[in-house]
């Protein structure tokens, strides 16, 4: 790794807002346009690399949290909450992995509405196969880190995460700053 990396797009696109308006504080918009591009470019890399087997990321996703639960047999609803997936992603990968002979779907005995999702022998075999390549892999792109950044980095993005969790809901209702236009004309 070079020791004085190049301006890159984030820091060039920053720089030309501050250019533009000196008297505003980019670090926010710096922060979330660097997480944004490296959520980005990993997730391209994984879905390539999981492609190769016939998986996408997600699919993975699905499959590795099956692979950690007791049985390997989850609802729906509980593959969403172990996984980086929502309710409605997991829907649809579930009925691709069971089309392709790796998940199978069966009801609750204690509650015939509950859908339980449990890995096939085929899904296992593949997890199995793939999961520790795929930790290798995500290990390889953070190869220029050193230990210690590494043990400073999680602590600091779990803060960043739950900053994001507590102000949220302000964020989300955080004024425009321009009037909303009647488009009754």
């Amino acid at each position: 790794m070079d020791s004085e990396p190049h301006e890159d797009s984030v820091e060039r696109v920053v720089g030309e807002w501050r250019a533009q308006r000196p008297d505003e504080d980019f670090t926010a918009m710096a922060l979330f346009g660097r997480l944004s591009r490296i959520v980005m470019e990993q997730r391209a890399i994984f879905n390539h690399r999981h492609d190769s087997v016939g998986l996408t990321l997600s699919d993975f996703d699905v499959l590795a949290t099956l692979s950690r639960a007791p049985g390997n047999t989850l609802s729906a609803g509980e593959i969403a909450n172990g996984s980086l997936l929502t309710l409605g992603a997991v829907s649809m990968r579930i009925d691709r992995l069971a089309r392709d002979g790796k998940v199978t779907r069966s009801r609750s005995s204690e509650d015939r509405r509950i859908v339980l999702v449990s890995l096939t022998d085929r899904g296992r075999e593949l997890i199995d196969g793939i999961h520790p390549c795929h930790v290798q892999a995500l290990g390889r792109l953070l190869a220029d880190l050193s230990a210690e950044e590494l043990a400073a980095l999680g602590p600091l993005l779990r803060k960043v995460e739950m900053s994001i969790q507590a102000h949220g809901a302000e964020a989300r209702e955080y004024p425009m700053g321009v009037e909303q236009q009647d488009s009754g004309g």
